[in-house]
C-alpha cells in the first residue's frame, strides 16, 4: 500500500510505493527533486521531515552527520516512508545554469603528473565548449568500458576538456586509463552533474580545500576567478600522502598570488624526511590557519575522511552548514 508524501515546494502530493525511495517516487512522477550520487554519498538530496516516519538505508556520515540527523534531516535517495509524510527541501542557491548533453570527444594530451594521477586533455568533435560551472564533473565512458566520473579542471569557455584520473588500486577502469590511455583515444562525455559548483553571487571569502585528484574541481574554480579576476580572499588548502602525490603546485602558486591571495597550503600526512611542505593533515591545518569562518563559503573535494574532518573543523570555526559544498570522491574501497 503506498503511503502519502507531502513535499511543500511541490503542488501535488505524490504516492511513494513500498520498494521505493522519495527521490524514486519524486523522479518516477516528473518532479524535480534536487539529488547528484543517488547513493547517500553527496548529500544534495537532504531535506527536513516535518511529519511522519522514515528508514534509511546505508549512507556515509560526510551525507548527513548525526546532528543534521537529530534535527531532522533526511535523505531523500535513502529514505523509505513508513508512515505518512511530509517534508521541505532546502532552499537552492545558484541553480547551475548549463543543459545536460553528450559528446564525442577525442584525446589531444596524456601527462603523467605523478605515479598514479594523469592530466588528460580531450576535444570535443563538435567543436564547441563543454557547458559546465566551475566545481561540475561529468561521466566520461571509453571504448567499452564502464563509464566513470571525473571533474572538470578547465574552465567552462576553453575547447580543451581536462580530467585529472587517479589509478585506484583495484578498479577496473582507471587502472586501465592510466596505464594504457593514448592519443586519439575517443570517449562519450556526459554531463555537467554536481551540485559542488562555485557559487558565483558569493562576494564574501573562500577556503577550497582539495584531497589529490580533488584537485581538479578546485582548479577549475580557481581558473576561474583568475580569468574573470574576480576579486575575493580565499584561502586553499591541498593535501596529499607525500611529496611524490604533489602536482600543479607551481601553477596553483602562480594563481594564488596573481589573485593576492596567500600561498596554497600543501599538507602531506605521510611525509618522510625533510619537505618544504607542512607535515599533519588538512582538517589540522584549517584548525591553525583559521580563527573563524563565519561569511564564507567552503569547497571541499576529495576522499570521504577528508570530508568529513574538514568539515567538522570548518563548522566549529562557524561556518553555516548550508555554506559547505562537497563532492566526495568516492570508490567502492573509501
Amino acid at each position: 500500500m503506498p503511503y502519502k508524501l507531502i513535499v511543500q515546494q511541490f503542488a501535488d502530493e505524490i504516492a511513494v510505493q513500498d520498494d521505493e525511495t522519495i527521490l524514486e517516487a519524486a523522479i518516477r512522477t516528473g518532479h524535480d527533486y534536487p539529488s547528484d550520487c543517488r547513493n547517500g554519498v553527496c548529500g544534495e538530496c537532504k531535506c527536513a521531515l516535518i511529519s511522519g516516519s522514515v528508514d534509511m538505508k546505508q549512507y556515509l556520515d560526510v551525507a548527513l552527520d548525526e546532528d543534521e540527523k537529530q534535527q531532522g534531516y533526511i535523505l531523500g535517495c535513502r529514505s523509505m516512508l513508513r508512515s505518512d509524510c511530509e517534508i521541505a527541501l532546502l532552499d537552492r542557491e545558484e541553480a547551475p545554469p548549463a543543459a545536460f548533453r553528450s559528446v564525442e570527444a577525442t584525446v589531444q594530451s596524456i601527462e603523467r603528473v605523478t605515479h598514479d594521477i594523469a592530466l588528460v586533455q580531450m576535444v570535443a568533435k563538435d567543436g564547441r565548449p563543454f557547458d559546465f560551472a566551475p566545481g561540475q564533473y561529468a561521466n566520461v565512458q571509453f571504448s567499452q568500458l564502464p563509464p566513470r566520473s571525473y571533474s572538470f579542471a578547465n574552465t567552462p569557455t576553453s575547447n580543451l576538456l581536462e580530467f585529472h584520473i587517479r589509478a585506484v588500486p583495484g578498479g577496473r577502469v582507471s587502472p586501465h586509463l592510466y596505464a594504457d590511455l593514448k592519443l586519439g583515444d575517443e570517449a562519450i562525455i556526459s554531463g555537467p552533474k554536481g551540485m559542488a559548483y562555485l557559487r558565483k553571487q558569493h562576494i564574501g571569502p573562500i577556503v577550497f580545500c582539495a584531497g589529490g585528484s580533488g584537485l581538479a574541481p578546485i582548479l577549475s574554480m580557481i581558473r576561474w576567478l583568475s580569468r574573470d579576476q574576480v576579486s575575493r580572499t580565499a584561502y586553499v588548502f591541498f593535501g596529499v600522502r607525500s611529496e611524490r602525490d604533489v602536482y600543479c603546485e607551481a601553477e596553483i602558486t602562480h594563481l594564488c598570488k596573481h589573485l593576492g591571495w596567500g600561498p596554497p597550503q600543501i599538507v602531506l600526512s605521510s611525509a618522510s624526511g625533510e619537505t618544504a611542505s607542512r607535515k599533519g593533515f588538512l582538517a589540522d591545518a584549517i584548525r591553525q590557519d583559521l580563527t573563524s569562518c563565519e561569511g564564507m563559503k567552503a569547497y571541499l573535494c576529495g576522499p570521504p575522511i577528508m570530508i568529513e574532518t574538514c568539515r567538522k573543523s570548518l563548522l566549529d570555526l562557524g561556518l553555516a552548514r548550508q555554506d559547505c559544498h562537497a563532492d566526495v570522491f568516492w570508490t567502492p574501497a573509501s
